[in-house]
């Protein structure tokens, strides 16, 4: 995984006093990173001669962009648009060397070139301090180069995209962005993940490790290979071996049915279906929200129950639940009288004020839960936890404090934010609150029934031992990784997200 922090401005501070560099080699270094970019692509291109515009602005990210500018001219057809004059001491050099070396510096009276260009565009306007709302030149010129058919790449940060990763009106939308010395939080919103194309970190003159050390990161960026699937290293075992998941089937039993097929796949021994459902009975499409024609009915490899098996060992609750009081206080009472069942909570049980109790307690006695809410149900969640009313738009924008906030209130608990970047959290006694962001997720997950999916995976993890934490990062990266399997994005079912997931191993 990787760190990430909020502001790294800190760690270039720090790293000019720990190590001796100074801000011209640091600079020296960026400019390096945004040439082997731009040369990079120029080598996949048959005309090598294409024109490449270097977007500059007034302070270092604009410094940045005349360094660059310097270190191309006389190889490639290359041309700096300045959008703003330089203002810091850097900037101002870096473009008087950039001329000593018969660069080209052009007004922002050329911009409408960028329309036309077919070529390269790199920004180099404003970089990762930037907050408030772009000028309304600078914002033409910036739409202009997302008109572009160039290949765009951004230094450290697009422009538009502000500290805490919002974009107040227009953003500059990279195919690649140079993130300089450790990666930024900003870059890893879910507004910005259709900005900000591939992210790689490059170096500004000492290797990341070192950069790093300064600061404790703000959260982590999990990559692939964080995940551990379920993989059976033993033979001498049985069904119970892998332990014994139940789904709570609500008003609409298809959720929960969903859910048991993915605790059932991904490695559950025993799944069973508790509620009022049987085995191949026919699910209504338009009541329970069934999306797959190949699965109209109760499968018959999951078991149906109108009571709670005894072995069970984790348990799914929320799924298509709806809103009965006493069916909610009756899953509620059986998980308080059963501590040692882990347990998923999503969907519909993050709206019932009762769940507030369970969690205080459950707090205090360090069990095993997973709340998997997406953000319309995570700010009814903290409505009833009495921790304030928000929109959905303001839990997308505000996502990292609100989750830190609710961790800290339910420590011990495991929360999985859904969303385009999956926020992943606890707040573990006698320690700082650990946040995970999964980012590859992808649009195809935007359909009824893949929540459910994921909560079935989590279930399964509960089910064969894994710590909550372990659970909710393991089923999260699989989750997603195998909705990248998916070239027709527009087309994947919850039943055939269930499949791929055999695909992983």
């Amino acid at each position: 995984m990787q760190n990430i922090y909020n502001d790294v401005r800190v760690l270039d501070a720090n790293c000019r006093q720990a190590y001796g560099l100074t801000e011209d080699i640091m600079m020296e270094n960026a400019a390096c990173a945004l040439e082997q970019a731009v040369r990079k692509r120029l080598s996949q291109l048959s005309n090598k001669n294409v024109p490449i515009y270097i977007l500059t602005g007034s302070g270092n990210n604009g410094a940045d962009g005349y360094a660059l500018l310097r270190r191309l001219t006389g190889t490639c057809t290359v041309y700096a648009l300045a959008l703003s004059e330089p203002k810091s001491s850097l900037c101002i050099e870096q473009k008087k060397r950039a001329l000593l070396c018969g660069a080209q510096v052009l007004d922002d009276s050329h911009v409408n070139s960028l329309v036309s260009a077919d070529g390269i565009i790199v920004d180099c306007v404003f970089g990762c301090g930037f907050h408030g709302t772009l000028d309304e030149h600078i914002a033409s010129s910036i739409s202009k180069a997302n008109e572009s058919a160039s290949y765009r790449i951004a230094c450290d940060v697009p422009t538009g995209i502000t500290q805490d990763g919002t974009i107040e009106s227009v953003a500059f939308c990279a195919d690649e962005t140079i993130c300089m010395g450790a990666l930024k939080l900003s870059l890893i919103s879910d507004v910005a993940k259709d900005y900000v194309g591939h992210i790689s970190v490059q170096n500004l003159g000492l290797n990341r490790t070192l950069f790093e050390s300064t600061e404790k990161p703000l959260a982590y960026l999990l990559e692939e290979s964080d995940l551990h699937l379920p993989l059976r290293t033993k033979n001498n075992v049985h069904k119970g071996s892998f332990g014994h998941a139940v789904c709570v089937a609500g008003s609409k039993p298809g959720a929960a049915v969903i859910a048991s097929c993915a605790a059932l796949r991904f490695g559950a021994g025993l799944v069973t279906l508790c509620g009022s459902v049987q085995n191949g009975q026919h699910l209504s499409l338009d009541a329970d929200g069934i999306t797959s024609a190949q699965n109209m009915s109760v499968p018959y490899d999951l078991m149906c129950s109108e009571s709670f098996p005894q072995n069970t060992t984790a348990l799914a609750l929320g799924m298509g639940l709806g809103h009965d009081k006493e069916l909610v206080q009756k899953n509620i009472q059986y998980l308080e009288e059963h501590p040692t069942v882990a347990c998923v909570l999503d969907a519909d049980i993050c709206y019932e004020q009762n769940i507030v109790d369970f969690l205080k307690k459950a707090s205090l006695s360090h069990r095993k839960v997973v709340l998997t809410p997406h953000p319309k149900e995570f700010a009814a969640l903290l409505k009833v936890c009495g921790l304030g009313e928000y929109t959905v738009a303001q839990v997308v924008q505000n996502r990292i404090a609100l989750v830190k906030e609710f961790c800290a209130l339910f420590k011990n608990i495991v929360l999985v934010l859904k969303g385009a970047n999956v926020v992943i959290a606890v707040h573990e006694e006698n320690a700082d609150c650990k946040i995970f962001i999964n980012s590859f997720g992808t649009s195809a997950l935007s359909k009824g029934g893949s929540g459910d999916v994921l909560a079935g995976m989590t279930l399964a993890l509960l089910a064969q031992g894994q710590t909550a934490l372990c659970a909710a990062t393991n089923a999260s990266l699989a989750h997603a990784l195998a909705s990248r399997s998916f070239s027709a994005n527009f087309a994947l079912t919850p039943f055939a997200l269930i499949n791929a997931v055999a695909s992983l191993a």
